[in-house]
């Protein structure tokens, strides 16, 4: 004990010889050990002489393990009483099916027949009778009066908004006097309503008329051929040719008014320089308008 570390000294000077003795349940070398190393966890060295110790290093990660001897265990044979078992040796007792005894068992038996029974006759479609064909009647004009078809119009839509405006401006009221309400009178929801259900019959009878003559409409106009679409020359050259006209006929009203001479050189020095910019598009439409209109 003369080598160990100060600390020990001092435990055996506290508890006598007890930690170097022999028969000791604390380990010398672990706790010294633990001692030298002061990282390691020391809490977990247990004393083993004990049954509360045992269970603590059990329980903390000790590497103790309980010494049982446990007894061996016994078996006993069995015995063949010559009783049915299952097993797979030859002197298994099996027993078999006789089919001769169960074909003797008495049993009762029963005629197996249809619960039903149809004549011919009850195949033949026959007309349905008078209550019958009432009582149908009497069904769908029930279902006629009191069918009443679901809401799909929304409420809050801006369709319905516009609706509800027509509605206040064309029908009338009582919030105002008869002087400041706008005439009664069809609003243009509804004329519009009209125009949509007259178009559907001219097309309806258009279709029926088609469908009646092969595939031919007979009262169908043919479409008028469109005229060409004019070029941006032609445009240009049409647009002065209509001021050339604008200022002659001004002209001539005012000459038969006896106010022709206050602008008859301004207009005619006007309509020199439109024909020559007819000259510059065009010269033979230019020429042509000259020819008409000094001719």
């Amino acid at each position: 004990m003369a080598d160990l570390p100060a600390r020990i000294k001092q435990m055996k000077k506290l508890h006598g010889d007890a930690i170097g003795a022999s028969d000791s349940p604390f380990d010398t070398n672990s706790l010294q050990r633990s001692l030298n190393n002061p990282n390691q966890e020391n809490w977990k060295n247990f004393e083993k002489g004990s049954e509360a110790g045992r269970l603590m290093a059990k329980l903390y990660g000790g590497a103790y393990k309980p010494q049982i001897s446990y007894p061996t265990l016994k078996t006993r044979k069995s015995v063949d009483n010559g009783a049915w078992r299952p097993s797979n040796k030859g002197n298994a007792v099996v027993s078999k099916f006789d089919k001769k005894k169960a074909s003797k068992v008495a049993a009762p038996k029963f005629r197996q027949t249809s619960g039903y029974t149809f004549a011919p006759v009850d195949f033949i479609p026959r007309k349905r009778n008078e209550e019958v064909c009432k009582s149908m009647i009497d069904d769908v004009e029930m279902r006629q009066s009191a069918y009443r078809p679901p809401n799909v119009q929304a409420f809050s839509a801006d369709e319905e908004k516009q609706r509800l405006s027509e509605v206040f401006t064309h029908k009338g009221g009582k919030a105002l006097p008869k002087d400041l309400t706008h005439p009664v009178g069809p609003a243009p929801y509804e004329v519009r309503q009209r125009q949509a259900e007259q178009q559907r019959v001219v097309e309806a009878k258009a279709a029926r008329r088609t469908r009646l003559n092969g595939g031919v409409d007979p009262l169908a106009v043919e479409p008028t051929p469109s005229a060409p679409e004019k070029s941006t020359k032609d445009q240009l050259f049409d647009q002065i040719y209509s001021e050339i006209k604008d200022r002659r006929s001004y002209q001539e009203q005012m000459e038969l008014a006896g106010a022709g001479k206050a602008d008859r050189q301004r207009i005619a020095g006007e309509i020199s320089t439109r024909l020559s910019q007819l000259s510059g598009i065009d010269k033979g439409r230019a020429a042509e308008v000259m020819i008409e209109m000094y001719q």
